[in-house]
């Protein structure tokens, strides 16, 4: 792998696969970013085993691709070296003995990598049933649910953010026992079949500091076992909780 590219434009994608590295994590290949140089661009991949993060760099916006190839390195050294970077075009090369240089017009860096190959596979195709919101509305949904959903591991369930999505309702509860967020929304479109997940509350705050002002919409990937969110050049995937999220509908009154 050999590039040329702008220290703005890679600072802005390392930023978003950043947060798929945990800092408690023992396998070293779960505290790597993965760069994948194709003759379509940049893709940046990280995954602690509980989200994932994909972010892609166009060809348009890298000054120049000279070699294509995968890399794996550790995640907060290249993550710190292209901070301090200053900002203009940075030269990144793979050479012997599994190593990357990073270069500068007065700066360069020697970086030890990983094996690319012990990577996790990242199931990230698209579902049948794909379900769209306005990012400013998506965020608005966590923002006034997730600040009531529980941060105790004995009861799994309440740790995350239950979504119901039938037909064009989407209907988004928290609960810790104690107190009880619920918000509904309208969709622009009805969904083929209902929808009853958990997804974690970290995670989703975690996802609403990747999205941006802009007005337009995030789509949503619904699995049995997880969910894949997709906008701009990003996708996020994260598990889904397993376990029954209490009925909140009798706790509610009707009247008051």
């Amino acid at each position: 792998m050999k590039l040329e590219i702008e220290q703005g434009i890679l600072m802005e994608h390392l930023n978003y696969v950043i947060k798929g590295i945990s800092s408690k994590n023992i396998i070293p290949v779960l505290n790597c970013i993965k760069f994948e140089l194709t003759n379509e661009g940049l893709y940046l991949m990280s995954t602690d085993n509980d989200i994932a993060i994909k972010t892609f760099i166009p060809k348009e916006k890298i000054e120049k691709i000279e070699m294509l190839g995968t890399v794996l390195v550790s995640g907060h050294y290249i993550y710190e070296i292209i901070r301090k970077l200053p900002k203009e075009v940075i030269k990144i090369e793979e050479v012997l003995d599994n190593k990357i240089d990073i270069k500068t017009s007065n700066s360069s860096f020697n970086l030890n990598c990983n094996d690319a190959s012990e990577f996790p596979i990242l199931d990230l195709q698209d579902s049948n049933n794909c379900i769209y919101i306005d990012k400013s509305v998506f965020k608005t949904i966590i923002r006034q649910t997730a600040f009531a959903s529980s941060i105790q591991e004995s009861r799994p369930a309440l740790t995350g953010i239950n979504f119901i999505i039938e037909g064009n309702v989407l209907e988004a509860s928290a609960t810790d026992s104690y107190r009880v967020s619920r918000k509904k929304i309208m969709l622009k479109e009805n969904s083929n079949e209902k929808i009853n997940i958990i997804i974690p509350t970290r995670n989703l705050n975690e996802l609403i500091k990747l999205l941006d002002d802009e007005n337009d919409e995030i789509q949503l990937h619904i699995f049995s076992n997880k969910i894949i969110f997709k906008f701009n050049n990003i996708i996020m995937m994260s598990r889904l909780i397993n376990g029954e999220f209490p009925d909140l509908s009798k706790l509610i009154p009707n009247t008051y």
